[in-house]
């Protein structure tokens, strides 16, 4: 009772100038009030209905000018409560930008709930397309990164790689250019050199939260995130893969070292259990989505936590791979966008919509080419045998190298939300 007092009077304090304006709506309520009474009065029998405002009102002079007084002394108060209300949560927008966070609060907010499985930068693009159409986005990442800083910390104090989602928590911030300014500016001097901030905060927070994944949360309220970034699991996982000439390689960096394409992949640890957060995501998800991204290294390394892939296979939201473009060395050479899905599908039960790219330009090619790399290939005819539904657009954008373009990306995920909603 205490605090709900000291919540609701707060209102009251000195200098807020609520009060007055507060005192005056009410007032202007009572004059309405009292136009209105005589309003009626006039209508019906005097006899039946005699009274002091009965009286005063007989004359419709008086009976309007309460009416009118009233409601525009009402009106006035309330618009003057609204401007300070206002101006207190729209100090930090700049000009126009208040309707904008209107918008977002009570229409993106409503919108399909995504949970977008896998990480590397195609997470991160789809995420910049994503936020777009909904802030109900819940990206599940991968903790089996060993490379680059975050391969330094976790094997200097074994934390959870903090990369993939240090990528997301910018791609998903309202103000990305300051996020991106801000978390992932490089250390170029001394111990640090090399490290990303992003990576450090996210490092100390894993230091001082047993849940990381709260401790997320909370940089995404403090940031205003337009979603959540929850990692897979709550330590940190170790990829050994087996290549096409026997080869057994240890480590998500070390993988793709080595020649040849991946035919198994398993985790180190055993046992592993998925964070709760990213279960919850799942159950919530009106989509569920796989991808962009390498396919081993960043989406089938989360579904090898058996708790989790078990989650996604009982789940009735509809699935969504992505593909990749173009092959990768090391991981995915000579395989086809149906041996893509199929992987997928082995961890996962079924696949509802695969998104593919029309085409690549003659230039992109020719560059990948001589990295040896090639467009991923597919049968349309062997895609439909399978029950999965193609979408085939160009989603590429005109850069360098073939890239998949996030807003198109977004637009094609809520185009497949609104028909799978219009089914159920």
């Amino acid at each position: 009772m205490k605090d709900f007092l000291k919540k609701y009077l707060a209102w009251f304090f000195p200098g807020m100038n609520i009060k007055r304006w507060t005192w005056l709506a009410l007032f202007g309520l009572i004059v309405f009030s009292f136009g209105m009474h005589g309003f009626l009065v006039s209508n019906i029998d005097k006899e039946l209905s005699f009274s002091l405002m009965s009286f005063l009102m007989e004359e419709a002079f008086f009976t309007n000018l309460f009416l009118i007084g009233g409601f525009f002394i009402f009106i006035l108060g309330v618009y003057r409560i609204n401007q300070i209300l206002i101006r207190s949560v729209s100090k930090d927008l700049k000009k126009g930008q208040l309707a904008g966070k209107v918008f977002v609060d009570q229409v993106l907010s409503h919108r399909m709930s995504v949970t977008v499985i896998g990480g590397g930068h195609g997470l991160s693009t789809l995420l910049r397309g994503l936020k777009k159409w909904t802030t109900n986005i819940n990206a599940v990442v991968t903790v089996a990164d060993s490379g680059g800083s975050s391969g330094m910390l976790r094997d200097e104090f074994g934390s959870i790689p903090q990369g993939d989602i240090r990528n997301c928590l910018v791609a998903l911030a309202e103000n990305e250019s300051f996020m991106e300014r801000f978390f992932q500016y490089r250390f170029k001097k001394g111990k640090i050199k090399g490290h990303s901030l992003g990576n450090l905060i996210l490092f100390a927070l894993s230091e001082q939260e047993k849940n990381l994944a709260k401790g997320i949360g909370d940089i995404g309220k403090a940031f205003n995130l337009m979603g959540s970034v929850i990692p897979a699991a709550n330590i940190p996982l170790t990829l050994i893969g087996e290549k096409e000439n026997g080869e057994v390689i240890e480590g998500e960096a070390n993988l793709p070292k080595s020649d040849g394409r991946i035919f198994n992949l398993r985790l180190k640890e055993k046992d592993v259990k998925p964070t709760l957060e990213a279960i919850k995501a799942i159950q919530d998800s009106d989509l569920i989505i796989f991808g962009p991204g390498s396919l081993f290294t960043s989406v089938i390394a989360n579904l090898l936590i058996e708790d989790l892939s078990n989650e996604i296979k009982q789940s009735k939201a509809c699935k969504v791979y992505i593909s990749n473009m173009m092959t990768q060395n090391g991981e995915t050479n000579d395989m086809s966008v149906e041996d893509h899905m199929f992987e997928i599908i082995s961890k996962i039960g079924k696949l509802d919509y695969i998104i593919l790219n029309k085409e690549v330009s003659e230039k992109q090619k020719k560059r990948y080419a001589e990295r040896g790399v090639a467009p991923l290939k597919y049968d349309l005819i062997n895609l439909l045998a399978s029950g999965v539904k193609p979408i085939v657009k160009k989603f590429t954008n005109e850069k360098k190298f073939a890239h998949h373009d996030p807003d198109k990306l977004g637009k094609c995920i809520y185009e497949i939300a609104k028909k799978w909603r219009k089914k159920k």
